[in-house]
């Protein structure tokens, strides 16, 4: 688990995805279980819990240690069972504090399902795998066991699909519509001439659309209205009448045995749709139901009410859909008033009460009303990162009714002063007299019995005008007709086992208006014509905010043009008035993706990509205010436990029919770009393009894969990080993996805690070099990775590798949660970086398990080096849809999201290189080894994916020579046990080479310092020509042996130094962040193996010799030469002042030299120029101007102004300049005037001024000499 907040928990559940997606074909397949030791919950817990390689925890309490697996080519009868099963008795050592359940069985019991993904059938399945033998008593444990997959002849325990239809179009296609909002249920009136002045052009053929009354079901499960439904309305020559549904909903919950509320969690208001130009079919007209004559053999004349009180303004984990009221604490009782006209005095008032509680002791409530009093208790909880935030308790009382006027009082006994509460809600349910209180009153029936009665009602209190509806059906509103004696209206009805609603309104009353105009959300009135229901089927779907519909139809755009890729770009709004009323919904953009998936006849068909282009936010009911990029999020319910709340956006990709909310398999890629603004949209894109078409994005580095391990916790995460390097350089051999265990490093304590700089400056440099994949195990928060605080937000800032984007795999908690709109993570900030981070990332956005972390991290390695059917990389939508399907069964996959576009493909080298020669003799009958100081000629080609030579093709391949692997072990810097791994990272040789025609050939000497032990070395190679690319490697080229004799060169390397250019001159200034430039030669190559015994390339910067800088992996030898070469270092943080650096290298031979540089810094964010000079002065024919400046890479408008001694302008010189390093260009003058003519002998002066594109500008003044 992360470090949050600075407290370390370390329940570190066990292992990797044992099973992983399979063929039920292979029917019985033998499976092993490697147990582990058991392990402490947390430091503070005397608590122990099992553990295996394969573990998954579905029960924090219980903490049992799941088997789960997955597997295909199976039918709806499939079932799974396991055969010839293996166990041993647990030790006394796996049993110590480990909580065992006293019920355990003595055979397994299996939870399985059969799930679909992209419409084919999966089973899935997970058991805990002990038992108590039913003779010995022990508990036992398996360790083997064959799973078998067969057919079952029981009945199909899974439900039958719902057949859902869509309509071919929108109703919203054509005419003219205005869209209105409610806050409540009940009767709304709108006037002929209110009607007309919004635009309805013929009231008399008025029409209403829509639905309200609550959230879209959650589950696929459940029925789901399509489009906009017609409602009926009553009309006159005045005004419209319709019955409205508000958006709270009203359900009977039986096991509470009363009313009870659901808030929506995205929307004040319910919305609705007014025409009078839709063509089809009559208006819709609220019809008299018809008068039934029978006898009434039941009467009513109560009826149950019910409100509510809930308050959405607290959310103690900025996490889940449940939110909190009011808070007890300095006050301790809170009273909430209700008042019910016409209670029904001494019948029963029940009350639901739900409350929370924060405190160390076990807490109390006490509920009053009308002074008779109840009790309600709430557990303890523990402060801890992972335990609930607070106790839930939710009761249902029965009080007696008084009076009309119910208040509610609620009191918090604390029970210490840190102790709090916080309400959820308070629901009454109160029996009333059917008595007309009000211009509209809306009354409930409840029928228990199945018999059907003619059931009389009676309402009192009745005035001349009064209308009834039957509202039970909200689609179909009917009129009663009533009779009148005196006050008391009487109607008969039908009724059998169900609810019955009913409305009585005035229809001259003040009845309620619906809100047709709100300038502050301008989410009312006219809106224009849509018909999403008959958009073509897409591969693609791109939600957005209409502030960021450029950049998505940009993107769009772009994989249209690259990939044939079809796409649809819709925003949230349009989406909700086709799918969910108009009102904000996240089902309905579920929906709406599942509208193509369900309407597809083929996997081909069916939509693939989701791209959510908009930051999110865990307060979806406050949505639109204020930032208008965000997009909805789907929150689980939990808000109280860190370890069981989430936010996913798989629930937008959860599309088969028994499927939904966090539950499934995930159909299509999903992937969020979480912007905020334009400029972050623009950079998010920018990043994009230039990772798949900028020729200077091409390089060795996509060869590199980088793993960080953590430290601690008996060095799990470095175990973990080490497992999975291990595991790609088997499947993978043609990278080169780059170790940084923190472990292995010194470690050193700072007053803010312990701290690994060498570390941090290798992380540094590694995202300055680039590599295709940096993935990191281990602890983490929104702030920064490691206690240790290795990467943090201000660091990423810092990152300018453009040019060299990775794709992150963050397995740690919480770094990436894009929800917290308050907050930008530093995770968001890899891929929000204009100038650097990321391209993508597939990173954690809650707390998560170490155990769940690696397991979906295996996962990912198993299918992101393969390639489609058509021979490319999967696209990451793909990548993240596979990895999550594949691990395993609980819900911490769903804490993974996808930031960047699942459309993307990572750019792997698409073609491969093949080793021919070594030394002019054929590949297959070398057989001698690489000696020190021995010269080696390679020779080969390059190829397709087929190892068909690309024959045509003409670029450059770059090779790096590696000497063995060598192990390293970890420095216990934590008391954990030291762990041993191994690297191969020692340079024999780098440089680069031409391929002519598709061959190359390249040759180096065998540096002196090689371990003189034989082994197995690598090449390996990287080759491109701007256009396209590859890669190889050949591990099985023998290093080693002692030195041959030949001829001897005692002479050291030459060396050149500058600071980012050649123009550079000793002692000129830079910025903070120059690049040393060392241009080095020598007839025998550079030493940069790196053995650890003074022979590196070196450089001290400010004669710091503890702090001394190694060179060797920024060394690269000139093309097709080996004896010449270039260094080039980029240094960061300088202070400003006078700096010197001194560069010392060593040839093969182990020969020496070493060079000195001098130079400035200058603070960049403050524009300099310095050393404003012109060459020659005094000057007879021309003279050139030249100056330095603190920003390299800028584009400079320049302006020299040359005047007399008296002051007189003469001449003006203007240009544009943007300089690689910190000096300019020359800039030449040839001594006329602005009118042509040749200036006369003497002294003048001139102005520089030099302004850059952010407005800064500087200026100096100088003299010059004109002889003759």
């Amino acid at each position: 688990m992360a470090n949050v907040n600075g407290f370390k928990y370390v329940l570190l559940l066990g292992g990797v995805l044992f099973c992983m997606l399979s063929h039920a074909q292979d029917k019985a397949r033998r499976k092993y279980i490697k147990w582990q030791a058991s392990k402490a919950v947390s430091k503070s817990a005397n608590q122990n819990f099992l553990r295996f390689e394969a573990a998954e925890y579905f029960d924090e309490t219980a903490l049992l240690p799941h088997f789960s697996g997955i597997e295909q080519n199976v039918s709806t009868n499939s079932r799974v069972r396991l055969n010839n099963l293996r166990f041993e008795a647990l030790t006394d050592e796996e049993k110590r504090n480990v909580a065992l359940p006293a019920d355990l069985q003595s055979a397994i019991k299996i939870t399985q399902s059969i799930q679909y993904a992209r419409k084919i059938p999966y089973i899935t399945y997970h058991f805990v795998p002990l038992r108590k033998n039913k003779i010995s008593g022990k508990i036992e444990k398996l360790l083997e066991f064959d799973i078998e997959i067969f057919e079952s002849q029981e009945r199909n325990p899974i439900k039958p699909k719902l057949k859902h239809t869509y309509k071919a179009s929108s109703v919203l296609e054509s005419g003219t519509w205005i869209k209105i909002k409610v806050e409540k249920d009940g009767v709304y009136r709108l006037s002929i001439n209110e009607l007309v002045n919004l635009g309805i052009s013929n009231p008399q053929q008025l029409r209403l659309f829509g639905f309200g009354g609550g959230m879209l079901p959650i589950s696929n499960a459940e029925p789901n209205l399509d489009d906009l439904i017609e409602n009926r309305i009553h009309l006159t020559n005045e005004a419209a009448y319709f019955y409205l549904r508000g958006p709270v909903e009203w359900t009977y919950d039986k096991e509470k045995e009363m009313f009870l509320h659901k808030e929506h969690e995205l929307s004040e208001h319910a919305y609705y749709f007014l025409t009078s130009d839709y063509p089809q079919n009559s208006p819709a007209r609220i019809p008299m139901k018809k008068i039934i004559t029978l006898d009434a053999n039941n009467f009513v004349n109560t009826f149950t009410d019910y409100q509510y009180h809930e308050k959405r303004d607290t959310n103690l984990l900025k996490s889940g859909s449940t939110w909190y009221g009011e808070l007890f604490d300095t006050y301790t009782t809170r009273i909430i008033p209700f008042t019910f006209r016409h209670i029904v005095v001494g019948s029963e008032l029940k009350t639901n009460v739900s409350l929370i509680a924060r405190s160390p002791l076990r807490s109390e409530y006490e509920i009053s009303i009308n002074e008779q009093s109840k009790r309600m208790k709430n557990y303890a909880t523990h402060f801890e990162v992972t335990s609930a935030k607070a106790s839930k308790a939710d009761s249902v009382f029965v009080f007696k009714a008084l009076s009309d006027n119910v208040d509610v009082n609620i009191h918090y006994i604390k029970p210490t002063a840190s102790s709090s509460g916080w309400l959820d809600y308070v629901v009454l349910n109160a029996k009333r007299h059917l008595v007309m209180s009000d211009e509209q009153m809306i009354f409930t029936h409840k029928q228990n019995e199945e018999t059907e009665k003619i059931t009389a009602f009676m309402l009192d209190n009745v005035d001349e005008g009064l209308k009834i509806w039957d509202i039970t059906n909200p689609f179909e509103v009917s009129e009663i007709k009533y009779n009148i004696s005196g006050k008391l209206a009487r109607f008969k009805y039908k009724t059998r086992q169900g609810i019955y609603r009913f409305v009585a309104f005035y229809e001259k009353a003040n009845l309620f208006s619906p809100i047709t105009e709100d300038p502050k959300k301008n989410d009312v009135g006219a809106i224009e014509n849509q018909n999403l229901h008959a958009l073509p089927q897409p591969e693609m779907i791109i939600v957005a905010q209409p502030e960021m519909l450029p950049y998505a139809e940009e993107i769009a755009a772009f994989h249209k043009k690259r990939d044939k890729l079809k796409s649809v770009v819709v925003t949230p709004e349009e989406i909700y008035n086709e799918f969910s009323s108009g009102t904000p919904d996240i089902a309905a953009i579920r929906n709406f993706v599942r509208m193509f998936y369900d309407r597809a006849q083929n996997d081909a068909e069916a939509p693939k990509y989701l791209l959510l282009f908009g930051d999110g936010t865990y307060d979806n009911k406050r949505l639109a205010v204020g930032q208008t990029a965000l997009l909805p999020t789907y929150q689980r319910k939990e808000s109280l436990s860190p370890t069981k709340s989430f936010v996913t956006d798989d629930f937008f990709g959860l599309l088969d029919e028994n499927e939904g909310g966090h539950d499934g398999l995930v159909d299509i890629g999903i992937g969020r770009i979480p912007v905020d603004t334009k400029e972050e949209a623009r950079a998010v894109l920018d990043k994009i393009y230039n990772y798949y078409d900028n020729k200077n994005a091409m390089g060795a580095w996509r060869n590199v894969i980088c793993f960080i391990g953590d430290d601690e916790d008996s060095n799990r995460h470095i175990l973990d990080a080490d497992a999975l390097a291990n595991m790609v350089a088997l499947s993978n051999p043609e990278f080169n993996l780059d170790k940084i265990y923190l472990d292995a490093y010194p470690q050193q304590t700072i007053a803010g805690g312990e701290r690994y700089p060498a570390v941090n400056y290798a992380i540094e440099k590694r995202i300055d070099k680039g590599a295709l994949i940096v993935n990191y195990s281990g602890h983490g928060n929104e702030e920064r990775l490691a206690d240790e605080n290795i990467i943090n937000f201000h660091d990423i800032q810092e990152w300018k590798n453009f040019n060299k984007l990775p794709i992150f795999l963050t397995a740690t908690c919480e770094f990436s949660r894009y929800d917290d709109h308050f907050l930008t993570t530093a995770g968001e900030m890899i891929l929000l970086n204009p100038v650097g981070g990321g391209v993508a990332m597939f990173t954690t956005t809650r707390l998560v398990y170490a155990s769940e972390n690696f397991k979906l991290n295996k996962s990912f390695y198993n299918i992101i080096f393969k390639r489609d059917e058509n021979g490319k990389p999967y696209r990451l939508g793909d990548v993240m849809r596979y990895t999550k399907n594949n691990a395993g069964s609980s819900y911490n996959k769903r804490n993974f999201s996808l930031l960047g576009d699942p459309a993307m493909r990572m750019t792997i080298p698409n073609n491969k290189v093949i080793t021919t020669q070594i030394n002019s003799i054929p590949l297959a009958e070398f057989q001698d080894t690489l000696k020190a100081l021995g010269k080696v000629e390679i020779a080969g080609y390059v190829c397709d994916r087929n190892q068909a030579i690309l024959s045509d093709f003409n670029g450059t391949i770059y090779p790096i020579v590696y000497d063995k692997k060598t192990p390293i072990s970890t420095l216990s810097n934590n008391g954990d046990a030291p762990y041993e791994f191994q690297v191969q990272n020692n340079i024999i040789y780098k440089g680069k080479a031409s391929v002519t025609n598709g061959k190359f050939r390249f040759s180096f000497i065998v540096p002196k310092d090689i371990s003189y032990k034989t082994g197995f070395g690598k090449i390996s190679y990287y080759f491109e020509d701007a256009q396209i690319d590859g890669n190889g490697f050949y591990d099985k080229i023998i290093i080693g042996g002692t030195p041959e004799l030949g001829t001897l060169d005692e002479e050291g390397p030459e060396i050149e130094l500058f600071m980012n250019d050649k123009n550079f001159v000793n002692g000129s200034i830079t910025n903070e962040t120059p690049k040393l430039l060392a241009f080095i030669t020598d007839s025998s190559g550079i030493n940069t193996v790196g053995n650890g015994i003074g022979h590196d390339i070196m450089a001290v910067l400010d004669e710091e010799t503890k702090k001394k800088i190694v060179l060797n992996d920024f060394y690269e030898a000139d093309k097709d030469s080996y004896k010449k070469g270039v260094i080039n270092y980029p240094l960061s943080k300088l202070k400003n002042g006078a700096h010197k650096i001194n560069v010392k290298v060593w040839d093969v031979f182990n020969n020496s030299s070493d060079a000195e540089i001098d130079f400035i810094v200058a603070d960049s964010e403050n524009f300099e120029i310095k050393n404003v000079l012109n060459y020659p002065n005094p000057f007879t024919e021309n003279t050139w101007f030249y100056f330095e400046h603190n920003k390299p890479q800028m584009r400079l408008e320049i302006i020299i102004q040359i005047y007399t001694a008296a002051g007189k302008l003469i001449k003006t010189i203007t240009g544009v300049q943007q300089n690689q390093g910190f000096k300019s260009d020359a800039i030449a003058w040839n001594g006329f005037d602005d009118y042509g003519d040749k200036i006369g002998r003497g002294v003048y002066i001139y102005k520089l001024s030099v302004k850059t594109d952010s407005g800064e500008k500087a200026e100096k003044i100088e003299k010059l000499l004109l002889l003759k």
